[in-house]
């Protein structure tokens, strides 16, 4: 027996659906995607030995210990404090140089935070060194050391 088979018609694939979904995911895409401009400090790590500052002129030095205080001299100063003193010398003196100097086990997010500060307040010209404080004599250790010298031991 035979039986008489339809052809189909073919229909063209209808290419305007295509392209909406193509536009939808195209900006899907672009909303998602994070514009993001990275600002970098150009750094480079001071090394390992403490570095020699005498005979500098217009200099001040910062100390940032691994605690997070930070030192102008021999002065303890606060984070405000440190930011309106640097103002007022850069008012002053606007080529004045700035030694950071980073104490034993202080975190690179601790020093570009103070650097941060500094470039902040108007400074120009920074310079990053290590700073190994002494340590400070024992009085008992003290006490046996000149007993022992004095026996000849």
């Amino acid at each position: 027996m035979y039986f008489e088979r339809q052809v189909r018609k073919t229909r063209p694939v209808s290419l305007v659906s295509l392209i909406d979904i193509m536009f939808f995911l195209l900006l899907f895409f672009m909303l998602s995607t994070s514009f993001v401009r990275n600002e970098s400090l150009e750094l480079s790590l001071p090394d390992t030995t403490p570095s020699q500052t005498a005979g500098l002129s217009k200099l001040i030095q910062i100390y940032v210990n691994s605690d997070g205080k930070m030192y102008v001299g021999h002065d303890e100063i606060k984070e405000r404090q440190l930011i309106r003193r640097l103002r007022e010398t850069f008012v002053t003196h606007p080529d004045m140089n700035v030694l950071l100097l980073n104490g034993p086990k202080v975190n690179v997010q601790q020093m570009i935070t103070v650097m941060d500060r500094i470039y902040s307040a108007g400074g120009k010209n920074l310079s990053v060194a290590t700073w190994e404080p002494k340590p400070e004599p024992q009085a008992g250790t003290e006490a046996a050391d000149e007993e022992g010298a004095q026996d000849g031991h």
